[in-house]
């Protein structure tokens, strides 16, 4: 339920955006987001990131860039098997530092309330990764994994 309840309240505050002043050509955002990743058998654990965003107003065409930190954890379990070395269960802890360049078009008339359609390029950065794997009989072994990688992504 407090799940549902994060997601509505971000889907109200991402999906409209009020205006207090006529001339609003600059703004500094900050923003709160829910990820839900699908992997395979993985399951969810609860996912979150933050953004900081520079925003500029050009008639129907909002640019944005900033900074996002996201983190995204989840997990799968399987029976034991000796082709699976015997793991119970497994957990995948990832952290992104992503840096946005956005376009958002405006789509309606209204002065106060300005809701558009957003699309963009995403630089993602792996910050860490960790994978702790759960053995048969109560062994746990933890790995961090190379952060070097990183990749452009579409929004």
């Amino acid at each position: 339920m407090k799940k549902l309840f994060c997601c509505f309240l971000l889907f109200v505050f991402c999906f409209n955006e009020l205006s207090a002043q006529k001339k609003n050509y600059f703004s500094i955002e900050i923003d709160a987001d829910y990820y839900h990743y699908v992997v395979a058998n993985a399951k969810n654990r609860f996912n979150y990131g933050s953004s900081l965003l520079i925003s500029a107003d050009i008639a129907r065409i909002k640019v944005s860039s900033g900074i996002n930190w996201s983190k995204e954890d989840s997990y799968y379990t399987d029976k034991p098997t000796s082709s699976n070395n015997f793991f119970e269960k497994r957990n995948y802890r990832v952290r992104f530092l992503n840096i946005p360049v956005l376009v958002k078009i405006r789509i309606n008339q209204l002065e106060k309330i300005k809701i558009g359609i957003v699309s963009g390029l995403i630089y993602n950065k792996l910050i860490s990764s960790h994978i702790t794997s759960y053995y048969l009989g109560q062994d746990r072994k933890s790995t961090r994994l190379n952060s070097s990688h990183a990749n452009i992504s579409y929004a």
